[in-house]
């Protein structure tokens, strides 16, 4: 194998790892988890999965979300109280008995989304040319850079914009805040809490009265 050959396969081999940086986005959709954890607070009862980003398949977003101290959670809500329930208003997540520090759908994109800038780096590559020589002395060189740069560069940040919008939409679709769960219906939804740990989590139901919601022990 000559050295001209051995080139064109290095090239071809890098240009396959560099093209596979970006990652898609694998939906969670919380219809078709499996939850581990349930509590039932007053005939509601609340089903949750953590490690969900994990679990699907989406590395570089759960890499992300532990950097960042999130945590995405799926919940499954079944209504049976007798009354239209609001989430984060009529019913709040508790976590070891404490409220549960939730983090809005856009800070959590903000925070666990694939960077796109960083893939303007492999333009670096640009300058790369495929030289042929003979006897020692160049016969050949084609501008491989010029094409190969631009294309790794451009390919990644496309796959990493369309999987973070994916990844954004999701979030926005499955968000509970301000929810209204009528009675009789299993709602399912995506929140993220600002932790790392794994925090058994209950429901805690308000009770109003006027216009002021009061706590009630459970």
């Amino acid at each position: 194998m000559n050295l001209c050959v051995k080139k064109v396969i290095a090239l071809a081999l890098s240009s396959t790892l560099l093209t596979s940086c970006a990652s898609t986005y694998r939906s969670l959709t919380p219809e078709t988890i499996s939850y581990q954890g349930e509590s039932n607070t007053k005939n509601v009862t609340l089903s949750y999965a953590y490690n969900v980003l994990q679990e699907k398949g989406n590395r570089k977003y759960a890499r992300r979300e532990v950097k960042t101290n999130n945590q995405v959670v799926a919940v499954k809500i079944n209504n049976k109280s007798g009354k239209d329930l609001v989430f984060n208003e009529d019913i709040k997540l508790l976590a070891y008995d404490a409220p549960a520090v939730q983090v809005s759908p856009q800070v959590v994109y903000n925070d666990v989304k694939q960077s796109i800038p960083i893939y303007l780096l492999y333009l670096l590559l640009t300058p790369t040319k495929l030289t042929t020589a003979k006897n020692g002395v160049q016969t050949s060189s084609f501008p491989l850079g010029l094409i190969l740069g631009p294309a790794i560069s451009g390919g990644n940040m496309l796959v990493a914009n369309a999987a973070n919008e994916k990844f954004k939409d999701e979030l926005t679709r499955y968000n509970l805040s301000g929810k209204t769960i009528k009675n009789g219906e299993t709602t399912y939804g995506l929140l993220t809490l600002k932790s790392l740990g794994y925090a058994p989590l209950r429901l805690q139901i308000l009770a109003k009265t006027d216009s002021t919601s009061v706590s009630q022990k459970e």
